[in-house]
């Protein structure tokens, strides 16, 4: 796996487990919140919408759908970090933002497509992915792509 593409998956599991601190309503980050004068209840909205980051994160086809819900998220943490004088807390989440730079480099270009294998083993079926630069690699060509 290349390192973009394990930062996109790291930047997953990170925007996962702040989605469920968010939802679940932590009273540490409620406090937080109440603190900075944000309005009660943005933090289960902002839970959804870690959440719809995170999942679109993971796959190739809605990566950059995740990097553009996230990188306000970040940038709005980092502000808000900064302004309360939380320098400490705003470097880990100034990493995060460099972190989701090397997440764009995981978004498959225009010139690239994605091409789904169907494999079946014992009766069982499974999907994978191929990404190829011009057409599918001679073992997934089909006499119909040639």
């Amino acid at each position: 796996m290349s390192v973009p593409v394990t930062a996109a998956f790291i930047e997953a599991a990170i925007f996962a487990a702040a989605a469920i601190v968010n939802l679940t309503g932590m009273r540490w980050a409620r406090l937080a919140y109440e603190r900075w004068d944000i309005p009660a209840g943005v933090y289960r909205t902002l839970g959804v919408i870690e959440l719809a980051a995170a999942v679109f994160l993971i796959a190739p086809e809605t990566r950059l759908w995740g990097i553009v819900i996230a990188a306000p998220i970040i940038f709005g943490s980092v502000v808000i970090l900064l302004e309360n004088r939380h320098y400490f807390y705003a470097m880990p989440v100034v990493a995060l933002m460099a972190l989701l730079l090397a997440t764009t480099l995981a978004v498959p270009h225009r010139h690239q497509s994605l091409r789904y294998a169907v494999a079946s083993t014992a009766g069982a079926t499974a999907s994978h992915f191929v990404q190829t630069n011009d057409r599918a690699p001679s073992s997934l060509a089909s006499p119909a792509n040639s």
